[in-house]
């Protein structure tokens, strides 16, 4: 077994567990959404509840069956493509 196998086989894992652990991911995003909402003043709400959205809807899609096609379009998968070069994003 060579590294990208175990580096799959660790993938595959974090998305299980992931997935078993949907509600507990959520609520914590939702906290820490709330928490750096409170630090920031709320400066940049509009920034913080997207991100939030972004995450909660990757975390829902997760799902053990789907492997890798669990990456939806918004997730930091396809963000980092979309981007284009030179462009922090």
């Amino acid at each position: 077994m060579d590294i990208s196998d175990k580096l799959k086989g660790l993938g595959e894992k974090a998305r299980e567990t992931a997935a078993e652990h949907n509600d507990q991911i959520r609520t914590a995003v939702e906290k820490t959404e709330a928490a750096t909402d409170q630090q920031t003043g709320g400066r940049y709400h509009e920034q913080i509840t997207k991100a939030e959205g972004k995450v909660q809807a990757y975390v829902e899609n997760l799902n053990p069956a789907q492997g890798d096609a669990a990456v939806q379009e918004g997730s930091p998968e396809t963000t980092r493509a979309e981007t284009p070069p030179g462009r922090a994003g």
